[in-house]
């Protein structure tokens, strides 16, 4: 009986220091996941920031319609890249 006891106290002794480890582990992928939402979102207002500086510029060397046209054909290309690259990644 007394065995009994010691396994019973000992598997909830195990399963408490694990329910610690699994919220330590828990809680830095929820860090790490804001840090890696906020720094997204700063890239990619960077990049708007970045593109429509490129736009501007091209704008006043082209005129309006070069520039879109211009802009459009590289996104295009970078869409595509992007597809294929996300396309290979999954086969």
């Amino acid at each position: 009986m007394e065995s009994i006891a010691r396994l019973v106290v000992a598997s909830t002794d195990l399963i408490e220091a694990e329910g610690r480890a699994l919220k330590r582990t828990l809680g830095r992928v929820l860090m790490a996941t804001g840090v890696g939402v906020v720094a997204l979102a700063m890239v990619l207002t960077g990049l708007g920031f970045v593109l429509a500086g490129l736009f501007g510029f091209l704008a006043r060397a082209v005129g309006w319609p070069g520039a879109a046209l211009i802009f459009g054909v590289v996104a295009f290309a970078g869409a595509a890249a992007s597809a294929a690259a996300v396309k290979r990644l999954f086969k």
